[in-house]
Order: structure tokens, then C-alpha cells, then sequence
């Protein structure tokens, strides 16, 4: 099955290597959290997402926001050879399933 799964704190290596491995540019998608250390992400970079998502500690006029990732379970090989097929990536894989990057083409 595939199916979003929030940012969450257990998985919080996932997370960051995803982030931190992100172009800080890509076709216009600005990533803030470009490069930033594991201690960064866990100190300041995580809880701000958390807090973003539930509408708190936000500047002033911004909307809350939800970091999702696309999460494919071991058990459906068919959906992950899909992606794959579209130019998806392996990103990272656990005893539960796969989480998969998609590059956006040019």
C-alpha cells in the first residue's frame, strides 16, 4: 500500500537524510533544510516542522504546513516497480517498506 506518513519523530534519521540530501534548488522547489546536520535537523529543524504542521510558532500571515513522505510497504512490489519505472529512487528501506524519491525532470 502506498500512502503519506507525516513527519513524526521515529523517524527522524529517514527524515533528515531525505531533507539534507534534497537539492537546496530544484526547478524552482527551494529546500531550506539543504545540508543541514543531524543535530540540527533533531534540535531545531524537526520541532519547527512539528510546530508548522499544528499552525504554532509561525511568522506572521503563514499558513500551517505538512511535511509528507510517500511511503511504499514491503508488501506491494507492484506500486514500487511503478515508481521506479517513472525514474523513482530507492531512498530508504526499513522492515515495514520503502521510502522513495521521485527527481522532477527538466
Amino acid at each position: 500500500m502506498l500512502y503519506l506518513k507525516p513527519a513524526n519523530i521515529e523517524d527522524i534519521e529517514k527524515e533528515h537524510a531525505f531533507v539534507a540530501a534534497e537539492p537546496a534548488d530544484e526547478n524552482g522547489f527551494l529546500n531550506n533544510y539543504h545540508d543541514v546536520s543531524f543535530e540540527d535537523f533533531k534540535a531545531i529543524t524537526l520541532p519547527r516542522m512539528l510546530d508548522h504542521a499544528l499552525g504554532k510558532n509561525m511568522p506572521e500571515g503563514y499558513v500551517p504546513e505538512n511535511e509528507l513522505y510517500l511511503h511504499c510497504n514491503i508488501d506491494n512490489p507492484a506500486s514500487l516497480r511503478v515508481m521506479i519505472k517513472n525514474g523513482g529512487v530507492i531512498h530508504h528501506k526499513d522492515q515495514d517498506g520503502y521510502f522513495v524519491r521521485i527527481k522532477l525532470r527538466g
